[in-house]
């Protein structure tokens, strides 16, 4: 009888666990698997390209700047397959916070809707990838490297 209560007991024991963990989150927020959402058009000017990503970020997360100093959070970073980028033209203003992880470090935050620009020599179709790495207050996810394909829109 104590053996049968010895293999019992540890069994209910971690069967009670896991319901109670399953059924209260750790966490207010909850985890999206996709919480950035990505799109790109190309408009042609002069003898180039404007191309315009788009980013929409689920409510709760933020992503980093492109511009986010090196030492703390991973920035942005938007690549560009087989083009002559010329350059990043435009980001958004982004949040500026500090906080005890990186002290001393402004942290750029972006949120909601982002939307970057940006010159190129280009054909008529531009494949690249943005990675952002979401995070909310409490928690990060792993990066995320998101593919877009642009076309010309006249």
């Amino acid at each position: 009888m104590i053996k049968l209560f010895r293999f019992i007991v540890p069994i209910f024991i971690l069967l009670v666990v896991g319901i109670v963990s399953y059924n209260y989150p750790t966490h207010p927020i909850v985890a999206i698997d996709n919480p950035v959402k990505i799109s790109a058009t190309l408009i042609p000017y002069d003898e180039n390209f404007k191309l315009i990503i788009e980013t929409e970020i689920a409510n709760g997360y933020h992503i980093y700047s492109v511009n986010q100093q090196e030492g703390g959070p991973l920035a942005t970073k938007i690549t560009i397959d087989k083009n002559n980028l010329i350059k990043i033209t435009e980001e958004p203003p982004p949040t500026i916070n500090y906080n005890t992880v990186w002290p001393g470090l402004k942290i750029l935050t972006l949120t909601k809707h982002v939307v970057w620009s940006m010159d190129l020599q280009s054909s008529n179709i531009v494949r690249g990838t943005v990675k952002v790495s979401p995070c909310t207050e409490n928690f990060c996810l792993l990066p995320q490297e998101i593919p877009f394909i642009a076309e010309v829109i006249q």
